[in-house]
């Protein structure tokens, strides 16, 4: 393959000089940007790298101007992976219960050193056991979306090497802003201030003329910081009452909110949602802005409220995350009116709720929001909501306080 290596080798080089001279007429930009509209990728970014690389493989062809033919060739290449079409999402989904059944295997082992947790899960996903009354179902439309404020933690003293848009954490990379000087070593990411100001001291011992002698103790290291991804958890009651003065118009509303500021921050969102008997993850972790927005919109409410379920809902998709990321840091957004009327274990239905509100308390690097949807202008107003995130240490919020500054005023600062 010698010689063929060669001849590419010299085409590059020679496709490198011509690449500059390549001209591109309006009319086939204005077909890459059909091509993009077709594949319903986001942003311009596409776009730029189809015109980018159809230029290139002009080059390559030793030709000075751009056809259609170079923008089909280059055309799979830039947009196979940025296409965003739902059916391939949910076929891949439809995978996951195989892939299911061998964490359950694994879980399954680990389950004698935690039996109140074993409690729990034994009926978590068995609604057999109940009566099914759960009543007429209705898909309420997504309400008016508005500007979110950006979600402020605690910083832990984790180092990652995952990057994101959100809240600041230690890096072990050499990128990020130096904070620091530490003594214990880093491989070739000397702090150099720190470094002279710890042999400073000690010149005039070691005979010091002209440079400065440094030896191996005065060695100082960078400790840099980042922003780190998050996993946003939607924990979403679709119980009957939230129909109620079409309270769920403005609990879609918000939600939409939230996953516009999560897509911007670049950070992975799931959607839990827990209605008559059980509780079911809709959305597993995903990026796709489209596939979250196409399940709230298609979320139906009607049936019973297993606050329970929701909880230890979102405890297993947490651990499941942990396994594979254990970096990871998780925000829990719980959105309901907290009167929880159906158990999933056999605990009655508000111990449920505590064992199941200790379990994820325990959990590390995990924030957790309440947005109470009761009406607290009735006279029924039962504030069970609060009693909830009283039992998580959440924050806790209403949605007219949300939208009394025009923001989803949702800040975790856990001091």
């Amino acid at each position: 393959y010698k010689r063929r290596d060669e001849r590419i080798r010299e085409r590059i080089v020679l496709a490198r000089e011509l690449n500059e001279k390549v001209s591109l007429s309006d009319e086939l930009k204005g077909k890459a940007a059909e091509f993009c509209l077709r594949a319903m990728v986001s942003g311009h970014r596409a776009d730029i790298a189809l015109i980018k690389a159809a230029r290139a493989y002009a080059a390559f062809c030793g030709q000075q101007e751009v056809t259609e033919r170079h923008l089909l060739k280059v055309l799979p290449l830039v947009l196979v992976h940025r296409r965003r079409f739902l059916e391939h999402y949910e076929q891949e989904q439809s995978e996951e219960p195989q892939r299911g059944d061998e964490r359950d295997k694994k879980e399954d082992s680990e389950a004698r050193d935690h039996p109140q947790e074993d409690r729990l899960q034994g009926q978590e996903f068995a609604p057999a056991s109940f009566n099914h009354r759960g009543g007429k179902e209705k898909v309420f439309e997504v309400g008016e979306a508005f500007r979110v404020r950006r979600f402020t933690f605690r910083k832990d003293r984790r180092e990652r090497i995952s990057l994101g848009r959100r809240t600041k954490t230690r890096f072990s990379g050499k990128g990020g802003r130096y904070v620091r000087s530490l003594m214990r070593k880093k491989e070739k990411d000397i702090a150099l201030d720190a470094t002279l100001r710890a042999a400073a001291p000690w010149q005039l011992l070691r005979g010091r003329r002209e440079v400065v002698i440094v030896k191996e103790e005065d060695l100082r290291f960078k400790e840099r910081e980042r922003k780190l991804k998050h996993l946003v958890i939607f924990v979403v009651d679709g119980s009957g009452s939230m129909g109620a003065n079409r309270r769920m118009v403005a609990t879609k509303g918000t939600i939409q909110s939230l996953l516009l500021d999560c897509y911007q921050k670049r950070e992975k969102v799931s959607l839990i949602v827990f209605r008559k008997d059980r509780a079911e993850v809709i959305l597993p972790p995903t990026s796709s802005m489209e596939l979250a927005s196409k399940r709230l919109k298609e979320l139906p409410v009607g049936g019973k409220t297993p606050f329970g379920a929701g909880l230890l809902a979102a405890y297993n998709l947490i651990k499941q995350v942990k396994l594979k990321h254990p970096e990871t840091r998780f925000l829990v957004v719980i959105v309901s009116d907290g009167r929880a009327n159906q158990r999933v274990s056999d605990l009655g239905i508000w111990e449920e709720i505590e064992r199941c509100s200790m379990l994820l308390r325990e959990m590390r690097e995990v924030d957790y929001i309440i947005v109470d949807t009761e009406d607290k202008s009735s006279f029924l107003r039962t504030d069970l909501a609060f009693k909830v995130a009283s039992l998580l240490e959440a924050r806790y919020f209403t949605i007219p306080d949300l939208k009394a500054e025009g923001l989803t005023q949702l800040v975790a600062k856990n001091l």
